[in-house]
């Protein structure tokens, strides 16, 4: 009687089943549009298989007004099949609305072997690792789910750097830098024009105005670098597979098959020894003017050289 009593209270409305059993629903959260700040192009990525996931908090946008941040990643990571990876890697930076900056795919050959196979073929074996070096931009926006996607590649994680640099006082330094030049340059102006100075002084103003000029350039091509870097984020990336063996079936150049016969090799002798005699006669033939000279020289000697010595 005193279980039944129990059974029947936890069946009960406020009974200690129905209050363990109750399963409230989730609060669903919205993002709010301006933190996030993403436009037409963003991308969605899956964010299945945590595991080899290459994103991280660093590289999600959180426009709070107050930060500017340049963003870097810098993975490496094996992969099954570099040459298909690569295509994805580059669809998923099309796709993200970046470009790609650099790419670098090559085998690496780290042993090569050679065996018989028979009297005229040998088999040379190759061991080799396929890898890319890849240096891609992508918005800045876009970041987090473009690693995501590139995740799906990934089936040995080597390490993963992500970094975001706050930029903000760097650009406001800079246009501090371009204003207080803009000044300075307004207020010579105003002074050589009210005063009228000597061609001299002018000439030295000038040239001061030019300087602060080129310096003013710097500034501006220092923040427009700056806020590049801040739209567009650069991610190096290093994809590589286990090494693969490839074989193939190559003539044994060594094989008496490929050798010259005793035979052909006397002729070919015989026929080199003439061609050598052939070269000699045409040398000779080509001297006759030398040959000629020397010899009525030798005859004239003879005759006239002798007879003079006997006196």
């Amino acid at each position: 009687m005193l279980m039944l009593s129990i059974s029947c209270k936890n069946n009960e409305p406020g009974g200690y089943g129905t209050e363990n059993q109750t399963e409230r629903p989730a609060e669903e959260i919205v993002p709010d549009a301006a933190s996030d700040n993403y436009n037409s192009k963003n991308v969605h990525a899956d964010t299945t298989g945590s595991d080899k996931n290459l994103s991280s908090s660093a590289a999600v946008v959180k426009n709070d007004g107050k930060h500017k941040f340049v963003r870097t990643a810098d993975i490496r990571f094996k992969v099954r099949n570099v040459a298909q990876s690569t295509t994805k890697v580059e669809d998923a930076v099309d796709h993200a609305g970046g470009f790609v900056v650099s790419t670098d795919l090559k085998s690496e050959v780290s042993e090569t072997r050679e065996a018989k196979k028979s009297d005229d073929s040998i088999v040379r074996t190759t061991i080799f690792t396929v890898r890319n070096e890849m240096t891609i931009r992508v918005p800045n926006v876009n970041l987090d789910a473009t690693l995501k996607t590139i995740s799906k590649e990934v089936g040995y994680l080597d390490y993963r750097i992500i970094k975001a640099e706050d930029v903000n006082l760097q650009l406001k330094s800079s246009e501090l830098e371009r204003n207080r030049l803009a000044k300075f340059s307004k207020r010579v102006e105003t002074a050589v024009n009210d005063k009228g100075k000597k061609l001299t002084d002018i000439n030295e103003t000038e040239n001061n105005l030019l300087a602060k000029q080129e310096t003013s350039d710097q500034a501006l091509l220092r923040k427009l670098e700056l806020e590049d870097k801040i739209e567009y984020s650069t991610v190096a990336l290093q994809l590589y597979q286990d090494e693969a063996v490839k074989s193939v079936t190559l003539a044994n150049l060594d094989s008496a098959a490929y050798r010259t016969g005793f035979g052909t090799q006397v002729l070919d002798s015989l026929r080199s020894g003439w061609y050598i005699l052939e070269k000699i006669l045409v040398l000779l033939l080509n001297l006759w003017p030398f040959i000629l000279i020397g010899g009525a020289v030798y005859f004239g000697w003879r005759k006239f050289g002798r007879k003079k010595v006997v006196l």
